[in-house]
């Protein structure tokens, strides 16, 4: 049961960053499922891209919650934040079929800084929550 509660939140987060990825328009202000004052923050110029880091450190937070919960290697943290980052280059190349998006690398740079502040927060705090398991 905890596998699919993980693995469930995963995928949710996965699909929120393709939809916000691949939507006609940029601007989240036209977009009913944000709320107004995130919208604010994350249409103005100056957080165009520091946006994209925003889901990737939940991402990497659930992620990393996943690896301590089940007890995995150093390797199987890389491996995740490459894979986080396959999911921004992905979302990314997406983009280019989309007539109002471009794709940017600045993103894919904010995303995996996202994802690896997500993951490294888990890894730090590792032995804290095996300590109280």
């Amino acid at each position: 049961m905890r596998f699919i509660f993980w693995w469930g939140i995963l995928i949710f987060g996965i699909v929120v960053v393709l939809y916000f990825s691949w939507i006609k328009s940029p601007r989240f202000e036209y977009n009913q499922w944000v709320p107004s004052f995130l919208a604010k923050w994350a249409d103005k110029h100056e957080n165009d891209n520091v946006r994209t880091a925003v889901p990737l450190v939940f991402l990497g937070l659930v992620a990393g919650g996943y690896l301590i919960y089940r007890k995995l290697g150093k390797n199987k943290w890389l491996i995740c934040w490459l894979g986080l980052n396959a999911l921004v280059v992905i979302a990314e190349l997406g983009q280019l079929f989309l007539p109002l998006r471009s794709p940017d690398f600045k993103d894919v740079f904010w995303g995996a800084f996202g994802a690896g502040i997500g993951l490294g927060v888990m890894f730090i705090i590792k032995p804290l929550v095996l300590k109280i398991k």
